[in-house]
């Protein structure tokens, strides 16, 4: 295992078909209102355009990322990624992929793709743990929202 690669996935099936999916999670003015885990998303949502991104881990100050979008695939998935002061330092990627598995019945998968030597410190595990609870309280919230909708 590469002590300077993470990886961490999760995913929900939610019954809501595809579009309507994408459609809320790349609505980005609406994430303050069901998001716990990136809270705030400004700027162009556009390949190669920098977004302004307000991410909440639990327990810890909200802070600020300037990721660049690396892929859009409507209505499949996006992508996004940045680094961490300099490159190799934390290196990051984020992405959204939706699966339709019926007309109405759409799994989402969020994976976070960390990489660089920031990880060799001893903060990489409580990270991991970090990232995971923040993914699952994010696909948490957006199950909620669709049944409040």
């Amino acid at each position: 295992m590469n002590k300077n690669y993470l990886e961490v996935q999760e995913s929900i099936e939610l019954p809501q078909p595809i579009e309507k999916v994408w459609e809320v999670l790349t609505d980005f003015e609406k994430y303050p209102q069901w998001n716990p885990y990136i809270r705030k998303v400004t700027g162009k949502f556009a390949v190669n355009e920098t977004l302004w991104v307000q991410i909440g881990y639990p327990f810890v100050v909200p802070f600020y990322i300037a990721p660049q979008v690396i892929a859009i695939s409507p209505p499949y998935s996006f992508s996004w990624g940045g680094k961490f002061l300099l490159p190799g330092l934390l290196d990051g990627l984020f992405l959204v992929v939706l699966y339709p598995l019926e007309p109405k019945l759409t799994r989402v998968v969020l994976k976070e793709q960390l990489e660089g030597i920031f990880l060799f410190l001893p903060i990489s595990v409580p990270l991991q743990l970090r990232i995971h609870q923040s993914l699952q309280q994010m696909l948490i919230a957006l199950s909620k929202y669709f049944s409040i909708s």
